[in-house]
This record gives structure tokens, C-alpha cells and sequence, in this order.
């Protein structure tokens, strides 16, 4: 190569290496792509799955605090949707405890939501009346649960219970609320039933005017009539008491008197379980009613019978509610067995009075109350009374002392609204003892003679 190529590639070389360098230093001076990404830009978010929910991106810093937010309530096990889910729908809904399933209903209770009743209850459980109002409480914003009466257990029986839940509109209580809990299997419970039970207003007056309770008939079974029954008779509301009763099985005096047996010993239903069913098929259940009081704990039995699309009590045995009445009584008081045998057949109740005396106690003012309720309601009904006196004194004397004490409790009956010809009197003097007024050696028997002292009242309608 001579010397002018030479210095011909050499300039070429030059001006290459010229316009490389020119070019790179426009490439280092070129603005950046703002979408590019950095090193300190984020990974891409990964797509929510079913299973996953998508992040929610971080709300930006702002110059002032936000206000912070409420945490939304967390879901336990007793939680129920509001709405039932599709996949629920036409599922049986079994819970490992009477427990859990009454955790369920007062959370869907609470919430006022019969779409979720209906879907933790068997198919049925539910009647179209119950459900319709069910429906109209919910609907009311007054209506709420009763926080200072929560659920409670009323019955027992061999493979179910009952639960009350107790309404109230504003401050006045609805008809009480019923839940039944059945035994599915060794580990699973059911709700069988959601009803409406009877509403008894209770009264300190056994006179007062009451309208007997009223409910559906698919909602009247025979646990619903013997509570309402049982309630009646402690609050001495007759005229619920006989509705509830076959007329054609259960006399008037036999309600009366277990009214009046109530009353006297103060006996209230218990809090806990106060009724224990002992017998339910389709045709017959036998009932427990079980009350206390000062005096102690005591029961009486209720037998019920279909009749037409409801129940009716068709029998009553209170034995040991009397026996337990009787025995306060001491030597020569004032005794209390307020249903004896009346020789005539049929039974009578007996008024009790003092030594020499025919003035009407408090006690007897509360029994007569109740008969002339009876009377009062019709006009064609006559009682007849008769008075007793124990052997003190003669003859003579205690004829006109037991005819007193039959008078006295015919005017007050007659102060208490009684027709005069409705009551029909007499005495007997001594001549019909119901009890020894001496003892075998002679002597005085103080606790005979208490119950010869007396006026019975013969209720044969």
C-alpha cells in the first residue's frame, strides 16, 4: 500500500469512528418510556381465582389521617346468611346439638329473616299461617325479641323439646313464639317445628272478663293447649281454663277447683321446663305441669284428646296439689281439700270456716269469685249449698250456725252479680260429719272437727 491509501483508510476509519460516537451520544440523551418498567416497579398481580379474592390496591397517602374503619363482624358457627344459598336449598339441616340449632334461630330471629328459618328447619316445619305471621311481626319495625326474657325451655319430651321465644311490639308482648328441637340420630338435631303458641293474659281478678285464646290450628297441638291450659289455671282465668277443656269430659268444678287449689297455694308454672310430656301419640298425650311455691314443688296431670283440627284437655288429676294444701293445715285451723265426693254423686266444693263462726274468710272470697264467674255465664245453671257444723254445742245451736254459713256464702254470691234463684240453701247442723269430731278413746279430735266446719257447694250442671 502506498503512502496516499494509505492515509485514505486512515481517514475513512476517522469518520466512522466519528459517526459512531455521534450516535451514541444522541441514543444517551433520549427521554424515558414512561411504561417502561423499573427496578423498583411491582411484580404483576396475580388474576383472582374462585378461590381467591384480588388484592385491593393501597389507597395513596394523604395530608390529613382518614377516619378509620369499622371492621365488619366476623362469622361464627351460629352465624346464618340472610337469604338461603341455592346450594342449601332442598338440603336437610342437621346440628350436633340442641344447643347450636337454638343458636341458629335466635341469630335468624334476631335478624328477622324467615328465608333463613325456613332454611336451617325441615321441610314443613313451618306452617303457611305461621310463616304469614311470621312475615307481618318481621315486617314491623316494634317488633323485636325480648332481651330481658330470653329462649327458654318449656317441655321435654323422650326425642324433642321445646323452646319459647318471646316477641315483644314496642312494650307489649305478642303471642309467644315456639321452637321445637327433634333428635335426628345419636349426634344430629333437627328444628321440627316453628309456631306460634296461645297468649293467656294473667289476671289477680279470677272474676275478670277474658277472651279465650286463639290461634291456627296447624299451630294448636296438644303441648300448645297444655301450656296454655296450665298457664290459665295459675293465673285463675277461668273462662281461657274451661275453653281449653272438652266440656263433655272435664266439669266445670273440676277446672274451678284446680284453679282455687292454685291460687291458694300461690303456685306459679316453673321458669325451667314446666311442662314433661309422658305420653304423645296421634290419639292421646299425658302432660306434667309442674309449679312451685312457698309451700314447696308440686305437679298435676293433664290428658288431651284430638278434637276436630285441634287438642282439647279431657282429663285432670291433681291429687298431690291438694294433698300438699291439705297437710298446712295444723291441729283445729282452717283445712283446705276444696273437692270432696258428694254423697249424691258427683263432686262438691267445700268452703271452710272458723270455730263458731260464719263470716266468709279470704279465702273463701276467692273461691266464691270463681263460682259465681260460672254462674254468671249462665243464667240457667242452680247451685245448691249446704251447710255443716262440727258436734260442739247443741243441737239446736249448730242447725241454725250451719244454716248461717250456707246463707252467708248465698249472699255473697248474690252480692257478686248472682240470680237469687240460683242459689238454693240448707243446713244439716252436725248430722253429716265428713270426719270424726272425737277419737276412738273419747276425747277430742281438734283436726276432725276443722273439717266438719264447712259449706259445700254442689256443682251438678
Amino acid at each position: 500500500m502506498n503512502r496516499t491509501n494509505l492515509l485514505v483508510f486512515i481517514g475513512i476509519v476517522v469518520v466512522c469512528l466519528i459517526i459512531s460516537l455521534f450516535s451514541l451520544s444522541k441514543c444517551n440523551k433520549a427521554p424515558a418510556d414512561p411504561n417502561a418498567p423499573t427496578a423498583e416497579a411491582e411484580a404483576p398481580a396475580i388474576p383472582a381465582t374462585a378461590s381467591e379474592s384480588p388484592v385491593e390496591p393501597a389507597e395513596p397517602a394523604s395530608e390529613e389521617p382518614a377516619e378509620p374503619e369499622t371492621p365488619a363482624p366476623t362469622e361464627t358457627a351460629a352465624d346464618t346468611p340472610d337469604e338461603p344459598s341455592e346450594e342449601d336449598s332442598g338440603e336437610e339441616i342437621a346440628f350436633t346439638s340442641p344447643a347450636a340449632a337454638i343458636a341458629a334461630v335466635t341469630d335468624a330471629v334476631g335478624k328477622k329473616s324467615l328465608p333463613t328459618l325456613q332454611t336451617i328447619s325441615e321441610d314443613g316445619a313451618i306452617s303457611a299461617p305461621a310463616a304469614a305471621r311470621l312475615t307481618e311481626l318481621f315486617g314491623n319495625a316494634e317488633v323485636n325479641l325480648d332481651s330481658e326474657n330470653p329462649p327458654a325451655q318449656i317441655a321435654k319430651a323422650a326425642d324433642s323439646e321445646r323452646w319459647q321465644y318471646n316477641l315483644l311490639q314496642a312494650t307489649e308482648p305478642v303471642d309467644p313464639l315456639y321452637v321445637d328441637i327433634s333428635k335426628l340420630s345419636e349426634k344430629d338435631y333437627g328444628i321440627s317445628r316453628i309456631g306460634f303458641g296461645l297468649s293467656v293474659t294473667m289476671s289477680d281478678d279470677p272474676s275478670s272478663e277474658t277472651s279465650p285464646p286463639v290461634g291456627a290450628a296447624e299451630d294448636l297441638d296438644a303441648l300448645t293447649i297444655a301450656h296454655a291450659f296450665s298457664k290459665a289455671v295459675v293465673a285463675s282465668d277461668f273462662s281461657t281454663a274451661r275453653s281449653l277443656a272438652d266440656p263433655a269430659e272435664v266439669t266445670d268444678e273440676r277446672v274451678a277447683d284446680l284453679i282455687m287449689a292454685m291460687e291458694e297455694g300461690d303456685f306459679s308454672l316453673r321458669e325451667e321446663r314446666p311442662l314433661v310430656v309422658t305420653l304423645a301419640r296421634d290419639d292421646l298425650a299425658w302432660v306434667l305441669a309442674r309449679v312451685n311455691s312457698s309451700i314447696g314443688n308440686s305437679e298435676f296431670a293433664i290428658e288431651l284428646g284430638p278434637k276436630d283440627e285441634s287438642w282439647l284437655v279431657n282429663d285432670l288429676t291433681f291429687s298431690k296439689v291438694i294433698s300438699s294444701l291439705a297437710s298446712r293445715a295444723g291441729a283445729g285451723g282452717i283445712p283446705y281439700a276444696p273437692l270432696v265426693e258428694n254423697p249424691s254423686g258427683g263432686d262438691s266444693l267445700v268452703i271452710y270456716f272458723d270455730f263458731d263462726n260464719s263470716g266468709i274468710n279470704e279465702r273463701a272470697d276467692r273461691q266464691l269469685a270463681i263460682i259465681s264467674k260460672i254462674l254468671g255465664e249462665d243464667s240457667d245453671r242452680v247451685i245448691r249449698i249446704t251447710g255443716h257444723a262440727d258436734a260442739l254445742g247443741s243441737d239446736q245451736y249448730n242447725a241454725a250456725l250451719s244454716q248461717e254459713r250456707a246463707e252467708s256464702i248465698r249472699q255473697a254470691l248474690i252480692n257478686a252479680g248472682v240470680a237469687p234463684a240460683q242459689v238454693v240453701t240448707e243446713g244439716y247442723g252436725e248430722t253429716k260429719p265428713r270426719k270424726p269430731n272425737f277419737l276412738p278413746d273419747g276425747s277430742d279430735n281438734p283436726t276432725g272437727r276443722s273439717q266438719n266446719r264447712r259449706a259445700e257447694v254442689y256443682l251438678d250442671f
